[in-house]
């Protein structure tokens, strides 16, 4: 069973050069780059559409992620690489086509018709129940110059392809998970006021996730690479993906896929034959 797995370092991808089959006005392929996942990409179609990336030089890499994404039940994503301009010839990597969800719902969960056909999110659950859409897909580290990202959703209701922000990247699992005890703590930042009268009135915000855990136990030699290489670069000026159960494709692992970033800078203690750490993430709207 995998552990926690944390896709923090985008700095590559964030300085790639993007184009788009199609772009609305107002929705550049360079917001896949932008920090905040609500400043999107948007296609003027369904038909045909990919974003191109040029990193200039090999790139490694050995996850996807698709934040904020309205690929519905029926949408499907496919990565390729290679090292030829014209991004067809020679692959080095063909993901062949991705569903862009998962069986959150197994057979027999739940009163009939209750969920989507085949266990997916309805639109409804989708909009109530994941405030920030992502999908991580995991494959080969494969180095690369030329990198593209195909679309396929024919039925969408929107008539357009969108995406909040992209990782294209390598991930970090630590040797040992973190503990036992974890919190899973939903947001919720609506308003709610009083009239004289005592009548409530109601602001409503959008809702979101937070996660607290411990590392008990961190080999010496990841904690002074990973760990600190990500507070010292990132703490919590920069979001990150963290997928905290990565083999469970149901609620929990959904769920607990967050992009966000630490609540504040996390402190590592330097024990005798291990080092330990706490961290407090929020999903970021």
């Amino acid at each position: 069973m995998s552990n926690i797995r944390l896709i923090y370092d985008n700095t590559d991808f964030d300085s790639a050069t993007l184009s788009a089959t199609s772009e609305a006005s107002g929705f550049p392929a360079s917001n896949l780059q932008e920090q905040r996942r609500k400043k999107t990409w948007r296609s003027t179609s369904l038909t045909s559409q990919y974003i191109s990336i040029d990193f200039g030089s090999d790139m490694y890499a050995n996850c996807v992620a698709l934040i904020n994404h309205n690929l519905t039940h029926n949408g499907q994503f496919r990565l390729t690489a290679t090292d030829n301009a014209d991004y067809e010839s020679d692959l080095k990597l063909d993901t062949g086509w991705i569903d862009a969800w998962q069986t959150v719902w197994g057979f027999g969960e739940g009163g009939f018709g209750e969920h989507g056909f085949g266990g997916v999110p309805t639109a409804t659950e989708v909009s109530e129940l994941f405030p920030g859409v992502i999908r991580i897909y995991y494959f080969s580290t494969t180095a690369a110059r030329y990198w593209r990202l195909y679309f396929s959703d024919d039925s969408n209701p929107d008539g357009y392809f969108e995406l909040g922000r992209l990782f294209l990247t390598h991930y970090f699992e630590p040797s040992y998970n973190f503990a036992w005890g974890w919190k899973f703590i939903p947001q919720d930042r609506t308003q709610v006021k009083y009239t004289r009268g005592g009548q409530p009135i109601t602001y409503i915000l959008e809702k979101q996730y937070k996660v607290k855990f411990n590392f008990e136990w961190i080999e010496k030699d990841e904690a002074w690479s990973y760990f600190v290489d990500i507070i010292r670069r990132f703490g919590i000026r920069k979001d990150i993906v963290i997928d905290m159960f990565p083999d469970e494709t149901k609620m929990k692992g959904v769920l607990t896929r967050l992009y966000g970033r630490f609540e504040e800078v996390p402190e590592l203690s330097d024990e005798i034959r291990r080092d330990t750490i706490s961290l407090s993430f929020i999903e970021s709207l």
